[in-house]
């Protein structure tokens, strides 16, 4: 104890408390405050009009896809329909046609 009443040291731990609080806090709060800064200027970045703009012109090319790939497919499947008719009629001649067959390979063993 010192004299007056006070702890040997007091002195030196309150300063050694205060500097090591203040070598948390400051680097703290400054990385708090860069850090907000960063937030605030993703976010204004982020709710941009060019932004937005961007966005609905890649969604109007993603549409316009969409329509190429639909028409591609519709005018595929006209030519498979086309190919499976054509097909089709050839099948019914050839099963007309099929007596006659018969009939000659008949008189051919006969």
């Amino acid at each position: 104890m010192n004299g007056a009443g006070q702890v040997l040291g007091a002195k030196l731990r309150t300063k050694l408390v205060i500097s090591f609080i203040s070598l948390s806090l400051i680097p703290t709060g400054l990385l708090f405050l860069v850090s907000l800064q960063f937030i605030s200027a993703s976010m204004d970045y982020w709710f941009n009009i060019n932004v937005e703009h961007s966005l609905v012109e890649s969604l109007e090319v993603a549409r316009d896809v969409y329509r190429e790939t639909q028409a591609e497919t519709i005018r595929e499947g006209e030519v498979i329909a086309d190919q499976l008719q054509s097909d089709r009629q050839r099948f019914v001649l050839v099963t007309e046609m099929e007596p006659f067959f018969w009939a000659i390979r008949w008189s051919a063993t006969v």
